[in-house]
């Protein structure tokens, strides 16, 4: 049975809303549980984020196992229908696709960062501080570089690509979810950085046929960022162009571990 248009669109969009929802889900269960176990009343959303920042990572721990739960079904049929690719990666190729997204990541937003875009849009950087500025590190870790790229590569490659690449061509489906994974990051500058990182999480994806590489990327991206704001902050958002070049040399390093043995074994076959 042909499917229409509309019906095409929903079966894209359907991931994107219920991860919109069960974020707002959480949100709200996050601040009415906040509300009862503390007693406090009246303070609106910001102050309590300003006064108990760790309660945005909960939110987003939350919202990531609230999607994982509700799309556990529908992923599996997902599964059903598009399998997998079947391309046989060794697991120095997975650490390879970490690499790549652990430097190329940072390079990414450090070069937004410099073209100024940051400043106009404060939004972000406000965000950006009090998602890992004093928090519970073992809280960090397990909210931003586990739960988070888990659920996110889930819903924005495994569904959305797949499901965008099915019904309008390969092209479509990375612009498709690049946007959409944009667009979900709810401000100009994160906008940018996801769409612009969802392409190489997407190569990453038909690179390998598992999702466990963007999964990788994804996760070592965000556990770099964490590092450099713990440990390194004079990096984080202003690196030295030495220390940018180095990661150049390994977003490039690790994109070759990615593609060059799979090819020298599929010409041994």
């Amino acid at each position: 049975m042909e499917q229409t248009g509309i019906r095409k669109l929903w079966d894209i969009l359907y991931p994107f809303v219920c991860i919109l929802l069960c974020m707002m889900m959480s949100t709200m269960i996050g601040f009415m549980g906040f509300g009862l176990l503390t007693g406090l009343q009246g303070l609106n959303n910001e102050m309590v984020l300003v006064l108990f920042p760790w309660l945005s990572l909960v939110i987003s721990l939350i919202a990531s196992v609230l999607t994982m739960v509700i799309l556990r079904k529908t992923l599996m049929l997902d599964q059903l229908k598009f399998g997998f690719n079947k391309k046989d990666w060794k697991p120095w190729q997975y650490a390879a696709a970490a690499l790549t997204g652990t430097a190329a990541g940072h390079v990414w937003s450090s070069l937004i960062y410099v073209s100024g875009i940051a400043k106009i849009f404060t939004g972000y950087s406000d965000g950006a501080s009090r998602a890992f500025s004093g928090q519970p590190i073992w809280l960090v870790v397990l909210s931003t570089v586990l739960a988070v790229p888990v659920a996110e590569e889930l819903v924005f490659r495994w569904m959305i690509y797949r499901r965008a690449k099915h019904w309008y061509g390969r092209a479509a489906g990375l612009v498709i979810s690049a946007l959409l994974f944009g667009l979900y990051h709810a401000n100009v500058v994160q906008f940018i950085y996801a769409a612009g990182f969802s392409i190489l999480l997407t190569y990453l994806y038909e690179k390998s046929g598992n999702i466990l590489a963007p999964v990788l990327a994804h996760a070592g991206a965000n556990l770099w960022a964490v590092i450099l704001d713990q440990f390194l902050p004079e990096y984080s958002t202003a690196p030295t162009l030495r220390f940018l070049a180095a990661e150049v040399l390994l977003a490039a390093i690790g994109t070759l571990g990615t593609v060059l043995p799979f090819r020298f074994a599929s010409k041994e076959q």
